[in-house]
């Protein structure tokens, strides 16, 4: 799992807002981020490598994030995005037969034609 040791947030050029982790400091962060045109960027140093997902609630700690009402929107956002999802139930796959207990039941044959003749002349009379 790659620790990251700079982490920010920053606005793109189409002027969304986004949580940024880098394993560059600082300086070389901000360079990497204007030259793909972010033009709004707030990072810090972090004290200690961490993960995607320790991050993103390290920076809800500071008063330069936590305070800017678009840096903890953003925030937040992630933090609800990386959260697990519930585990689904698993199926076997190697399922045991269910035993059959009820008795087979025998279909009848179709009638011969000729039955069917005789058992209607047998309902007219």
């Amino acid at each position: 799992m790659t620790k990251y040791v700079t982490g920010g947030v920053s606005q793109n050029s189409k002027g969304t807002w986004k949580v940024r982790f880098s394993t560059l400091d600082v300086e070389g962060t901000l360079v990497r981020q204007i030259k793909a045109g972010n033009d709004n960027n707030h990072y810090v140093e972090l004290p200690r490598a961490m993960t995607r997902d320790e991050l993103p609630a390290y920076l809800l700690t500071l008063p330069e994030f936590n305070t800017n009402a678009d840096f903890k929107a953003v925030i937040e956002a992630t933090i609800v995005k990386k959260a697990p999802k519930p585990a689904k139930a698993k199926v076997s796959k190697t399922a045991k037969p269910v035993a059959k207990t009820a008795a087979k039941v025998k279909i009848p044959s179709k009638p011969a034609p000729a039955q069917v003749e005789d058992r209607i002349a047998e309902l007219a009379a």
